[in-house]
């Protein structure tokens, strides 16, 4: 096939001949005459070669780069072009796919994709006529390279179908503006030598040129959405670069986009006047002034480079030990040391033995990992990923998982391959061991970053002289591995953060929400930075160092400078703000001076009372500290803790008093961690003593739930949220109520007058959470955490209770007399029909004991009968009547639900909630079978009628196969209750969405939809 040049040179070429009063007229100009060649130098220079570093990401800017490279010496697009030190864009599909498979030399690939643009002859339609003439131009690109069976098809067709959706005017329209994008595409592809027998063609072309012509702005661009775009200009490039006849613009097009404020020299070019800089505007753009930079059109020239090009990951290992990674582009017969040129910039006179795939190898291929290790090394250090050889592997995890390698060495000489063990391992390059090898080699590692590199010490210190210790010999090389990290989405985690500064509290949030982006994982740095900026503190911390908060700088105080800003992460020393994962409910504590076991200690105060003295007493762990200074009720006492850690208060009455403690070194370096400021100690009438955590702020939006029941059921205290914070117990939940809690100390023995015994020797109080009695754990010992749900309740007989279920509804149902469950008529039945041990069982017995369900007959409970609509409907306004609301309506006009029909109320509050819609022509359905879609909706409608939904969830259907059979406006429900697990599939694999339910199966289902409303488990 011949070079496509403009084929009338006095028509194109885009030199503009600028003549008062008349039109301007492209002509030919000898490539690379320089009209346009800083703007193309700036964007392959800055932005191509500077910013992407020469990383194509996508076929459109390897057709930029290629165009460009077409008019330099020795290139051409029939000769071939190198694309040697760019890193080609993954391999793709379609016409994009094709294009790229062409520049890149690659035949196979182009033989296979251009043969899935056709099917029995015809062009596939991808929806787009823009897409669509890519496709034309892919195709005639394949069919006119050397080397290549063309692809056939039905040309006339082609043009046809893109004819056919041309506006009378001649042009093209998307969303209901003119569309140049369109108009040029299609031109490029109609300029086509195929089209020229077509029935009328020249005119069409005429028609077409004449529509643009009409629409070019003043500034000479044209316009998308009502201002003036590169990337619409850039097509009108494209189709007139192909067209050749003569063609009359007012102004270039190729002025609007260097001139005009589409163009930013340091990268390139914007989407449309006033938007950011885009890289897709930027792509086009460029493609099309080198276009007219070298004269040739780029969708009318290309065709199979004849330059075959391979893509490798390179790894090298310099003499000096200097690893390189990268990932290049080399003509397929580059020899093994001109790919390592290209991967380190020049290898010398350095000899190097390589590798593919682990293994020896003089010749890489396509796809390959190269390996190259410079020759002065006998032996390479290497991490091996499950069983892999020699290379740096990357190991992809999820968010929050972990990584496993084994670290061995490769004796070069003879192949001898071992395990390395009790080798230091660094990973966060700071030359510092952080993990070591097992004795088999083995490692691993949860990381905190995205990306995560390991590497193997060859030393490590002495212990004693602190002298390195050779571990691994000079003569081996050391290759990393990676660790790449999914993202998690966004992260919450509810923590509380407490900074001490030498002689004051700076910071306390007894509970504060810390969020992250999940692109790294949230760490103590991410809590103490984000407490101390909420706090409105000044402070400075980089790379995991805090250095300064408040003015007060590390090594501020003692000339030593030993000082500094240290934490604990739950009472123990903490290992490094910045690599320290944390977890919801845990507690750090920041402070100012030594790090733990150096002078610094985190203490604890107990207290004892005997008649009006009070013992308080200052311990690290259990050994006593001695000359703390005491803050009794904001007084400073004149004596300090004796040897036992002991200091005596006289004369006090019973109350409630404040506490804080010092003590401090010569330096005024504190030697002891202060007490929460608000740290209380209460003596009670009764002679005991009780403490006060602190009264730090809270700057979270986790709850806790609590709900107080009284005799046989009576509510005292609806379930309400409360505001968490770390540390808080089931009994100060209680204590934030507006109930009266009576007792000694933090022993419950009455609430609202209702005390234990008075209703018998086992009566009293006692609590659960999410279901479960707590065991001999005391209420002002048990730690709650976010989102539990508590239940205090009184019980006539604790030796005897059996509250051990998990939801609220069984406590409830033991509670109440059998004649006051609702709507049952008495508690659970026996059933003749269900099986003793049958899965639904207990779900049967459990749907019936609330009221929820009623029998067949006294007899039968009809497990595998099908539920009807009616029948689901009426169960679903028990639901809402079980937890105290009104289940009933207006009637709702179905002309299949007579009004004295036990389920008319039942439709009718159902339709008045838009939980039910009925199935047209005033027809609810009475007596047809509920589908398993119809069922999820009308409890998800529901739950959202009762603001009981958080969030729906997505992507929780993937696994079965039938989901494309889930009616669209079931998929949120389905979501929702497939992830809240209410319901699954009716197999490991299909959900089943338009099947019946029986009875069975739907009490299972509404019963765990009554337990998750009262376990807030929603």
């Amino acid at each position: 096939m011949k070079n496509k040049r403009f084929r009338r040179p006095l028509a194109f070429l885009l030199t503009l001949c600028l003549c008062i009063g008349s039109a301007g007229v492209f002509s030919p100009q000898p490539a690379y005459a320089g009209a346009y060649e800083v703007q193309l130098t700036n964007v392959m220079n800055n932005y191509y070669g500077g910013t992407q570093e020469k990383t194509l990401d996508d076929w459109e800017e390897l057709a930029a780069v290629y165009a460009w490279l077409s008019g330099r010496p020795g290139a051409a697009y029939d000769t071939g072009v190198d694309l040697r030190g760019y890193v080609l864009p993954a391999a793709g599909s379609g016409a994009g796919g094709l294009f790229r498979a062409l520049m890149k030399g690659d035949a196979d690939a182009a033989s296979v994709l251009a043969g899935s643009l056709v099917s029995d002859g015809t062009i596939l339609d991808p929806g787009s006529v823009y897409t669509y003439a890519l496709q034309v131009l892919a195709l005639e690109a394949f069919n006119r390279s050397t080397g290549v069976t063309p692809v056939v098809y039905d040309v006339s067709a082609a043009a046809a179908h893109m004819l056919d959706q041309q506006a009378p005017a001649g042009g093209y329209f998307d969303w209901g503006m003119a569309s140049y994008d369109n108009a040029g595409m299609v031109l490029a592809a109609l300029s086509l030598e195929v089209f020229d027998s077509y029935p009328g063609i020249d005119g069409h072309r005429s028609d077409l040129v004449d529509w643009i012509q009409a629409g070019q702005s003043a500034s000479g661009a044209f316009a998308a959405f009502g201002a003036d775009s590169a990337n619409s200009t850039a097509c009108v490039l494209f189709g007139v670069a192909a067209a050749s006849p003569s063609v009359f613009l007012t102004t270039d097009p190729a002025i609007a986009l260097v001139a005009s404020e589409l163009y930013t020299p340091e990268n390139g070019w914007l989407s449309y006047t006033g938007a950011p800089w885009d890289a897709y505007a930027t792509k086009q753009a460029a493609l099309a002034l080198a276009e007219i930079e070298t004269g040739r059109s780029f969708y009318s020239n290309v065709q199979l480079n004849a330059i075959p090009h391979m893509s490798l990951d390179v790894q090298a290992v310099e003499p000096d030990g200097t690893y390189t990674e990268k990932q290049i582009t080399a003509p397929e017969d580059a020899t093994m040391a001109e790919i390592v040129d290209l991967t380190i910039g020049s290898s010398g006179a350095a000899v190097y033995n390589y590798y593919v795939d682990g293994a020896p190898a003089a010749t890489a291929e396509d796809g390959d990992t190269v390996l190259a290790v410079a020759d002065a090394y006998d032996g390479v250090a290497y991490f091996s990923l499950e069983g892999s050889g020699l290379g740096a592997p990357r190991a992809a995890i999820s968010f929050e998982g972990t990584a496993s390698f084994t670290l061995r060495q490769l004796t070069l000489a003879d192949g001898t391959d071992a395990v390395l063990g009790g080798i230091g391992v660094d990973v966060n390059g700071d030359g510092y061991s952080d993990l070591t090898t097992t004795t088999a080699g083995a490692v691993s590692f949860s990381p905190v970053n995205a990306v995560t590199r390991l590497d193997a010490l060859a030393t490590h210190s002495d212990p004693v002289t602190y002298a390195p210790v050779r571990d691994i010999s000079e003569t081996v090389a050391l290759l990393p591995a990676y660790i790449d990290m999914a993202s998690g989405g966004t992260q919450n985690k509810t923590v509380s953060v407490r900074i001490e500064g030498p002689t004051e509290n700076i910071v306390y949030y007894s509970a504060i929400d810390v969020v992250g982006n999940g692109d790294v994982r949230l760490t103590a740095g991410d809590a103490v930075t984000q407490a101390l900026t909420q706090a409105g503190k000044t402070y400075t911390y980089n790379a995991g160092y805090l250095s300064a908060v408040e003015g007060t700088s590390a090594g501020s105080l003692d000339p030593n400078f030993y000082d500094g800003w240290v934490y604990y992460m739950n009472g123990q020393p903490g290992s490094g703000l910045g690599s320290q994962v944390i977890d919801d409910d845990d507690e750090i504590i920041v402070y100012y001076g030594y790090f733990p076991g150096w002078g610094t200690d985190l203490v604890r105060l107990t207290s004892e009372a005997s008649g009006s003295e009070v013992t308080l007493r200052v311990l690290a762990g259990d050994t006593p500290v001695p000359g703390v200074s005491i803050i009794w009720n904001g007084v400073s006492q004149v004596d300090v803790t004796n040897a036992d850690g002991a200091l005596t208060l006289t004369g006090v009455t019973p109350n409630t008093y404040t506490v804080q403690i010092a003590k401090s070194d010569e330096h005024g370096v504190p030697l002891i961690v202060r007490l929460p400021a608000g740290t209380t100690v209460t003596l009670t009438a009764q002679g005991g003593t009780s403490h006060g955590g602190g009264s730090g702020d809270t700057q979270t939006s986790a709850v806790v739930f609590l709900t107080v029941k009284g005799l046989r059921g009576t509510t005292l205290y609806s379930r309400s949220e409360h505001t968490y914070y770390v540390g808080m117990t089931a009994r100060d939940v209680l204590d934030e109520s507006d109930l009266t809690i009576t007792g000694s100390g933090n022993y419950v023995s009455g609430i609202n007058g209702l005390a234990e015994f008075d209703h018998g020797p086992g009566s009293g109080w006692l609590y659960m959470v999410n279901g479960e009695l707590s065991g001999s754990i005391s209420a002002d010992a048990y730690r709650l955490e976010a989102d539990d749900n508590v239940v205090w309740y009184y019980t006539s007989d604790y030796t005897s209770d059996r509250n051990v279920q998990s939801s609220l509804g069984d406590l409830e149902e033991e509670l109440l007399l059998e004649e006051e469950l609702p709507g049952s008529g008495g508690g659970a039945r026996d059933f003749s029909d269900i099986p003793e041990g049958a899965w639904y069982q207990q779900a049967a017995q459990g749907v019936v004991a609330h009221g929820l369900f009623n029998g067949m007959s006294d007899q039968s409970f009809g497990p595998n009968l099908p539920m009807t609509r009616e029948m689901f409907v009426t169960v679903l306004g028990r639901l809402n009547e079980a937890g105290g609301g009104a289940a009933a309506g207006d009637s709702a006009g179905f002309g299949d639900a007579a009004a004295d029909s036990y389920y008319a109320r039942y439709i009718a509050w159902a339709s008045q909630n838009n939980i039910v819609q009925g199935m047209g022509d005033d027809h609810f359905g009475v007596g047809t079978p509920v589908t398993r879609e119809q069922m999820v909706v009308f409890v998800y409608r529901y739950f959202l009628s009762q603001n009981l939904i958080k969030d729906v969830g997505t992507g929780e259907l993937e696994g079965y196969r039938d989901t494309d059979s889930v009616s669209p406006w079931a998929t949120d429900a389905f979501n929702w209750a497939v992830g809240k697990g209410l319901i699954t599939g009716r197999s490991s694999n299909l959900l089943d969405p338009s099947g019946q339910s029986s009875r069975a199966e739907v009490a299972m289902f509404i019963l765990r939809c009554f337990n998750m409303i009262y376990e807030n488990t929603i």
